[in-house]
């Protein structure tokens, strides 16, 4: 299956684009894939036990502010955007 993910602008350099392709049956899998294509991407997504970090947020097809999880099931046309939370005090 052929899922967009849009990427936040601090993850944009590292795939040299705003959106990629992914494969997957999961928003979690189809992550793994960009993970496998670009390796530094982990780096930047996930934290030390393997786990999204908490500065990002993952929205499907334009729900609004409806987080979903990595289990969330995607379809062929589905769209993952990966936002990151402003952080600051």
């Amino acid at each position: 299956m052929s899922i967009r993910v849009r990427l936040p602008p601090v993850l944009q350099p590292v795939c040299g684009a705003e959106t990629c392709e992914a494969n997957g049956r999961t928003a979690g899998e189809c992550l793994d894939d960009l993970m496998r294509r670009f390796p530094a991407m982990k780096e930047l997504l996930l934290d030390r036990q393997g786990n999204l970090l908490s500065i990002f947020g993952l929205y499907m097809n334009n729900s609004g502010l409806h987080r979903v999880g990595l289990d969330r099931p995607v379809w062929d046309g589905d769209e993952i955007v990966i936002l990151n939370m402003i952080m600051g005090g």
